[in-house]
């Protein structure tokens, strides 16, 4: 480490240090030290010519029905606190995708894929599965008022993949 004594700083001023303190390349030999922040090369103005901007794109608002399961959970992940986000989550709650508070992952049930290609299997992101012994499309049992055991495929954000696997689910812990 180095001194603070070192750096030729008034610690003892009520000032703020920031205007003080230098610590880039002076470009100027009559800055007032080595380093001198104040006297950083700027960025000059520029615009994008007409031919890199795209105005004809229409938005995404419309057209989040025909994106993937992948699509809609980068979008999910990617923007959070955004109206982007919550769009992702309504159009996966469409697809039968629920969002589990205490794990807090989407899940949904395990079911063959349907012949419009929104079924658990439809998706191109990787499947592990974990209850290769039961069949697809099992349905669940009810085990208690509030709670089912069944076969359900997990969105795992950390690894970017789907496990497929047998859970029991209690109902008021979903979104």
């Amino acid at each position: 480490g180095q001194s603070l004594d070192n750096l030729d700083l008034d610690l003892t001023s009520p000032e703020p240090l920031l205007p003080t303190f230098h610590v880039f390349s002076a470009a100027n030999p009559a800055a007032s030290g080595p380093f001198d922040y104040t006297d950083r090369m700027t960025i000059p103005d520029y615009t994008l010519p007409s031919a890199y901007q795209v105005g004809n794109v229409p938005p995404i608002e419309g057209r989040m029905d025909a994106l993937s399961d992948e699509t809609l959970f980068f979008i999910f992940y990617s923007q959070p606190r955004d109206l982007a986000q919550q769009r992702a989550a309504t159009e996966l709650e469409r697809r039968d995708w629920r969002w589990h508070r205490l794990i807090r992952q989407w899940l949904r049930r395990d079911s063959p894929p349907s012949a419009g290609g929104v079924g658990a299997a439809a998706s191109n992101l990787a499947l592990v599965d974990h209850a290769p012994r039961i069949a697809v499309g099992t349905p669940s049992v009810q085990v208690g008022p509030t709670s089912e055991k069944g076969v359900y495929v997990f969105f795992d954000a950390q690894n970017w993949r789907r496990i497929r696997r047998e859970f029991v689910l209690e109902h008021e812990e979903l979104d």
